[in-house]
């Protein structure tokens, strides 16, 4: 989401329960900042229903081993979602800014990528890696979306959870422009190396600097004339498995590329 640290995504120590593929649990905290959630979420509830549903289109699309149990209605006017180890977990919004974080399946998704990222080369999550942290989240985020609307898609990430029905939390295509109110301020992103921020806050500009890559990918993928779910994807996580805790953006471009070479890419074209 907006922002997380480090500690946010690991430090936790959560019931450890992960499900096959697609079919998990959900939990419901119920307004509570349980570290452990106890309490099953009934069947009928609107934010299990999603999240399950979330799950299934992930797994149809990613093909994990496995994806982690869910919690919904965490905390008290929680407005973020977030990865914490073991768990996949929601906020119901501050009701000012945010609503239900279960809203959007790219948010759904794009925890779901820190997972991902976290078994694989689990990037360092400050400065160029941890901005790669987020932009792979964030591709994984709108290609599970894209998948799941038949391709019709935007590049928009959590449009569906801001009050004023116009915000989000991240523009990919635009980097800068996902929302500017006198709640949030301005949106931070930058989307070109010229523009790079060299901050101490947000882990090194984790969430800042991630538009720049975010942005190489919107024209790759629309470079190439295909959705974000076929071979973009594709090759984004053969560069991802290149990678390594501390890959930073010129190596996973290189990465990119090579993933991206002439047989491997028609390889992927014909499979999409």
């Amino acid at each position: 989401a907006l922002r997380h640290d480090a500690g946010v995504r690991h430090a936790r120590h959560a019931l450890n329960s992960t499900s096959s593929a697609g079919d998990i649990e959900v939990f419901d905290a119920d307004g509570r900042f349980d570290d452990a959630p106890k309490i099953k979420a009934k069947e009928d509830l609107a934010q299990a229903v999603r999240i399950r549903k979330w799950a299934l289109a992930t797994a149809d699309v990613l093909k994990p081993d496995d994806i982690p149990d869910g919690v919904v209605r965490y905390g008290e006017d929680y407005a973020n979602a977030f990865y914490d180890g073991k768990h996949l977990v929601f906020g119901m919004g501050d009701k000012e800014i945010f609503k239900d974080f279960t809203l959007g399946i790219d948010i759904f998704a794009h925890e779901f990528g820190h997972k991902l990222i976290e078994l694989g080369p689990n990037l360092e999550y400050a400065g160029q890696p941890g901005a790669l942290n987020e932009h792979v989240a964030d591709v994984i985020g709108v290609s599970v979306r894209s998948a799941a609307v038949g391709g019709e898609y935007n590049w928009r990430i959590g449009s569906e959870i801001f009050m004023d029905g116009k915000s989000a939390l991240r523009n990919m295509k635009e980097p800068g422009t996902a929302y500017n109110n006198a709640l949030l301020g301005a949106d931070p992103q930058v989307g070109h190396m010229s523009k790079y921020d060299s901050t101490f806050l947000d882990n090194g500009g984790v969430h800042i600097n991630s538009g720049i890559p975010n942005k190489a990918f919107v024209l790759f993928t629309e470079g190439i004339g295909m959705n974000p779910h076929e071979a973009p994807l594709a090759i984004w996580l053969k560069a991802l498995a290149m990678s390594g805790p501390r890959t930073d953006f010129s190596l996973f471009a290189g990465a990119c590329v090579k993933a991206a070479a002439p047989d491997g890419f028609e390889q992927e074209m014909r499979a999409a």
